[in-house]
């Protein structure tokens, strides 16, 4: 199980029972294609269920609005098939979102603040420096053919 935010888009609800609503949430990724340096986008689709406060929050919104995850769940869960082969599949739970643009804006800005600190105040790791200072000395010794006893 991995815990997840982020900003997606959501549509298709229906209902699966007084507790739960299945939804599909997608978001688009920029790629760069090699030959014509062009960016193109590769969409992404999940089935999710939507359940707790979220679900109460989706009487508020209408089908393909932004909204920010702020607490979810995916997992890959996995099992036998009727013939025996295995199976898994993908399942992605939402729990509470975001759909209000200034507090997603809020959101965002706070995590860009907090990638950027943690890293310009990244301390080196003296273990690395000590391993990197042996390596080119290392480097500064010819290796002789005639050492090897292969």
């Amino acid at each position: 199980m991995l815990n997840i935010n982020g900003l997606v888009r959501i549509t298709k609800f229906e209902d699966l029972s007084d507790k739960a609503v299945k939804a599909c949430v997608y978001f688009g990724t920029k790629k760069k294609d090699g030959k014509n340096k062009e960016y193109e986008w590769e969409n992404s689709f999940f089935n999710a269920v939507v359940v707790g406060k979220a679900m109460e929050k989706l009487g508020e919104i209408d089908e393909k609005t932004t909204i920010f995850i702020t607490s979810g769940l995916v997992k890959n869960p996995s099992y036998k098939d009727k013939e025996g082969k295995p199976r898994s599949y993908l399942s992605l739970t939402i729990f509470d979102f975001e759909y209000d643009e200034e507090k997603i804006d809020k959101i965002i800005e706070k995590l860009k603040a907090r990638q950027g600190k943690t890293n310009s105040n990244k301390k080196e790791n003296p273990k690395n420096k000590k391993y990197n200072s042996k390596k080119k000395e290392l480097d500064d010794y010819p290796i002789d053919d005639r050492d090897i006893p292969f």
